[in-house]
């Protein structure tokens, strides 16, 4: 028994890739909103930027403790010095009055010179309390903007995995419509598209009078030909394929 091969008229296949073109235009509408996901960029910056200052904070710090520190073990030590000399000056163990008396101008000169150091040391305390505050100032900052980078990052993957989804779903359903016209027909078709901004067919509208398109109304003789269901019929004014729905 002879199979029936069932031919599609021209309306049809141009109703099929009115169809398609449905998916294919949600699939651009998809890229395009994937194009605009904010990926943080901003939020990044602004991270970035506070990540620098952060460390720059804290190197602020670790110098200032080194200063603090060498300040701290120049005056110990002549603290002990200062000490040592002192206790020989009233040891009693010298006895000449020229070497008395120079003992006695260095120890008065290691009092003052750590008098010196020790005011020195008090500025140096109070300038490390100064940048230990910018530095958790900067921490605070830190944290602050890494959790909105974090939180930015987060609702773009929600959002790109969402339209990746939708785009797997639409690719799916376009790889069984694009079968459904003739290749001629489909070629036609792709063409018009790249042509017309991603638009190759128009559905007619307002009883068959209007091109669904440009919304300009049909020449009476286009209407006409489009009733005949076998041809092609272009929009005079848009240069779409239209098609009755």
């Amino acid at each position: 028994m002879p199979v029936e091969i069932q031919v599609m008229n021209i309306q049809e296949q141009l109703c099929a890739l009115m169809a398609l073109q449905r998916i294919d235009s949600a699939l651009d509408e998809a890229r395009r909103k994937y194009a605009q996901l904010d990926q943080g960029k901003k939020e990044r910056a602004l991270y970035e930027e506070a990540k620098a200052a952060h460390e720059a904070a804290q190197e602020a710090v670790r110098a200032q403790e080194t200063i603090l520190q060498d300040t701290t073990l120049e005056m110990q030590a002549l603290q002990e010095k200062h000490l040592k000399e002192e206790k020989r000056l009233y040891s009693g163990q010298i006895k000449s009055p020229r070497e008395l008396q120079d003992l006695q101008a260095e120890v008065e000169m290691l009092a003052r010179h750590i008098d010196t150091l020790s005011g020195r040391r008090e500025e140096h305390i109070i300038q490390l309390e100064v940048v230990q505050g910018r530095e958790a100032n900067a921490r605070q900052k830190l944290q602050k903007t890494g959790a909105a980078y974090k939180e930015r990052i987060k609702a773009f993957n929600e959002s790109a995995a969402l339209l990746r989804d939708e785009a797997s779903s639409l690719k799916s359903a376009r790889a069984e419509a694009v079968h459904v016209p003739e290749q001629a027909m489909l070629e036609r078709y792709e063409a018009a598209r790249l042509q017309r901004n991603g638009v190759a067919i128009a559905v007619v509208l307002e009883n068959g009078e209007v091109c669904g398109g440009c919304h300009m109304t049909l020449a009476r003789n286009q209407v006409q030909e489009l009733k005949l269901l076998n041809s092609i019929v272009v929009c005079d004014n848009c240069g779409r394929m239209l098609c009755l729905e």
